[in-house]
């Protein structure tokens, strides 16, 4: 995928064991454990590899990954989230 535009399908992931990038599941576990808010995505394109999007919302904070390892970000929304990933609008990546 280049960009929002390309995302076909945004798929909600509710348990953490279900989460596919290790460390995003790591972070929704440890979040659940202190009862904190997050939201979970999969943004997928066909016959591309998809994106996880891992959002929490008290901390406008978000877990970017479309492989092993997550890129996290200052994030107002998942849609946010996939924007700076994405650098689109002229957003990007805020550590």
């Amino acid at each position: 995928m280049h960009g929002t535009k390309d995302v076909e399908t945004m798929v909600m992931i509710r348990d953490p064991e279900e989460i596919g990038p290790i460390d995003l599941r790591a972070e929704a576990m440890d979040l659940t454990a202190e009862n904190q808010k997050w939201e979970c995505w999969r943004a997928g394109a066909y016959n591309q590899q998809s994106i996880s999007i891992l959002w929490v919302p008290n901390l406008c904070r978000a877990g970017v990954c479309d492989g092993d390892d997550s890129q996290w970000t200052d994030a107002y929304s998942v849609d946010d989230a996939l924007q700076r990933y994405f650098r689109e609008d002229g957003k990007e990546i805020a550590e």
